[in-house]
């Protein structure tokens, strides 16, 4: 009875921590159709490769609209009313100031061991009025925000590279660090 009464409290304290893993977040090209329509135009006519992405997370669904003008990349996030919620592009470690990068290169050096920065992207919110044409002329703000997606490497041991989110603020500072799934290769056969 001693036993049984044990076992039971084990499989409690097991499916317990068997439920509470949170729902990681995954991208998905989907169609112009299923996109929702954008209450503010941001696309410009010159504009070239537009792809639309759904991303599912548990705690809300982001539509991302990504399309290339005169060489840079630009990324749309929008809820699902249409309404724009931040505006980016991709850009280089050198279009990044001086003194932020530094912090930030500061920052990955203490934390990872073996570090890669695989894209830079910088975000301008869409609370500002200005903010399509901030996006466009590519302005540097004290409200900016730097994601860098990177794969790092934590301790010496073999084989345990992740790939994570990092979010930084215009001064280098550090707002937020996740884990990142790798990319989904469900179209891949073997």
């Amino acid at each position: 009875m001693k036993y049984k009464n044990s076992l039971i409290v084990l499989f409690l304290i097991l499916g317990h921590f068997g439920f509470s893993h949170t729902k990681p977040e995954r991208e998905h090209r989907i169609r112009k159709s299923q996109f929702p329509e954008i209450t503010t135009p941001v696309i410009p006519k010159a504009a070239k490769r537009i792809r639309y992405y759904k991303e599912v997370d548990s705690l809300a669904t982001i539509y991302t609209l990504k399309f290339r003008l005169e060489r840079i990349n630009y990324h749309v996030e929008v809820d699902q009313e249409g309404d724009i919620q931040q505006l980016g592009f991709v850009l280089k470690e050198v279009d990044i100031p001086r003194d932020s990068y530094s912090r930030i290169n500061n920052y990955l050096e203490r934390t990872f061991k073996k570090i890669k920065v695989k894209r830079i992207l910088q975000w301008y919110s869409a609370e500002s009025t200005d903010a399509i044409r901030n996006t466009f002329q590519n302005l540097i703000l004290p409200s900016n925000t730097y994601e860098l997606l990177v794969r790092g490497k934590r301790d010496l041991q073999r084989g345990n590279r992740q790939d994570y989110h990092l979010l930084f603020n215009a001064e280098g500072t550090l707002l937020s660090i996740e884990k990142a799934l790798p990319v989904n290769y469900d179209r891949v056969l073997y």
